[in-house]
């Protein structure tokens, strides 16, 4: 449905995604050829790095899935390359998790040591940029309490200020009355 509506709208990035998104399905329930018929679809039409990248590595996985590491092997490189160029940790991840698998799986462990260390340095990547987010937020939520205290004691002080020139009014209106 979606992919109709952004073929009517000729909306290309659109379509990609559909596409894309159709392959995702497809691979989560190990239908890989199909998912690497959409995949594929998608990278036909992508223009950006962006629908490049997800297409690699999910490429990379989908072939992998049916044992065709030479294709996989390709993808996944295709796909690092690319989200190394875009400083893409997730992807980065990714790829290289794949590459470090096929090559741990064909006994080529120089190669799987390799991916293995840059699949660890992604996941590290990953982590701190979740832990910097973490910690971004929960300063902020510290920052709004301490302001909204301060400015329920200010207020409180306001209150207060307001009762004495009260007081001092009815004082002075009684003194002189």
């Amino acid at each position: 449905l979606a992919l109709v509506a952004f073929r009517e709208l000729k909306s290309v990035r659109g379509e990609a995604n559909a596409l894309h998104n159709i392959g995702e399905i497809h691979l989560r329930q190990k239908n890989f050829r199909s998912a690497i018929v959409n995949y594929k679809r998608a990278l036909s039409i992508g223009r950006n790095d962006s629908n490049k990248l997800h297409s690699f590595v999910s490429l990379a996985e989908a072939y992998a899935g049916i044992g065709r590491t030479d294709s996989a092997l390709f993808f996944a490189r295709q796909g690092l390359a690319v989200a190394e160029q875009l400083d893409s940790h997730e992807s980065s991840f990714k790829a290289a998790k794949i590459l470090y698998q096929i090559y741990k799986t064909n006994n080529d462990y120089r190669n799987a040591l390799l991916y293995h260390e840059k699949y660890l340095a992604s996941k590290d990547s990953l982590f701190n940029n979740e832990k910097t987010a973490q910690f971004r937020e929960l300063q902020t939520k510290y920052e709004t309490e301490k302001k909204e205290q301060q400015i329920a004691v200010l207020n409180s002080e306001k209150a207060l200020q307001e009762n004495k020139l009260k007081n001092r009014a009815l004082w002075l209106s009684a003194s002189i009355g």
